[in-house]
């Protein structure tokens, strides 16, 4: 007996006592992050507003008179930059604001003559649209010309000078004075000129028969315009003017 208490003594005195192991921590929950939206690389327009951005910035459509318009201008341009290559002076009709006669040489403008209508503005509209015809034409050559009356014309130094530019002889410009002629393309398309001088018919020409003859071929197609200018205009472009010579008209 003795001996067993002396063995559970021992026992006791040899195993120490159990320590309390320390109970592990649980690492604290991570908050939960907010999903930020990823960056949007640079340079790169939203989707959805680049097609409108483009739309602001792109020209407008033209109209179809404006797209007219514009080819029209197009064909003038064209036209005189072929004549203008030329070394003989050419006639440009401008209708606007108001209508006009313009020489010009090398697509440089010499003169400008402008023309006081006898007529209303409905012949204006008429001849416009006969000179461009179907072919909706930009230049016409001159067909014929008719002088009926003129008068004496004493020296002159501003037609002298004009007459050097253009390359006329002067004595072409001293000559008589054409008080009334018409110019004259295809299609009895007639411009006719007066100028404000009294004048004397020129020999072999009855005026009485030339108004009747302007009367009969009126109703059969003839589109005339009847025009009044100066003395001074009225001779150098009747100078100027010669069988074939290039007449540009815009549409």
């Amino acid at each position: 007996m003795l001996a067993l208490t002396l063995a559970l003594s021992l026992s006791a005195t040899a195993l120490p006592a159990e320590t309390a192991r320390p109970v592990p921590r649980k690492a604290p929950a991570k908050s939960a992050q907010v999903a930020r939206p990823a960056a949007k690389p640079a340079g790169k327009a939203p989707a959805g507003k680049s097609g409108a951005a483009s739309a602001k910035t792109a020209a407008p459509a033209l109209t179809g008179q404006e797209r007219l318009s514009a080819e029209a201008e197009y064909r003038l341009l064209q036209a005189e930059l072929q004549i203008a290559k030329g070394d003989k002076p050419y006639l440009v009709f401008l209708w606007e604001p108001i209508p006009q006669i313009v020489v010009k040489l090398k697509g440089t403008v010499v003169a400008v003559y402008p023309l006081r209508l006898e007529d209303g503005p409905g012949e204006l509209r008429r001849f416009r649209e006969e000179f461009r015809g179907p072919q909706r034409r930009v230049v016409r050559g001159l067909a014929q010309k008719y002088l009926y009356t003129a008068r004496d014309q004493t020296p002159d130094s501003v037609l002298t000078i004009v007459g050097g530019v253009l390359n006329l002889d002067p004595r072409e410009m001293q000559r008589d004075i054409p008080g009334w002629f018409e110019l004259k393309w295809q299609d009895d398309l007639v411009l006719e000129l007066r100028a404000d001088v009294e004048g004397q018919p020129m020999p072999g020409v009855d005026l009485k028969i030339v108004k009747l003859q302007q009367t009969l071929r009126r109703p059969f197609g003839e589109t005339r315009l009847r025009v009044r200018l100066g003395r001074r205009d009225a001779l150098t472009i009747y100078r100027l003017a010669r069988i074939g010579m290039p007449v540009l008209s815009p549409l």
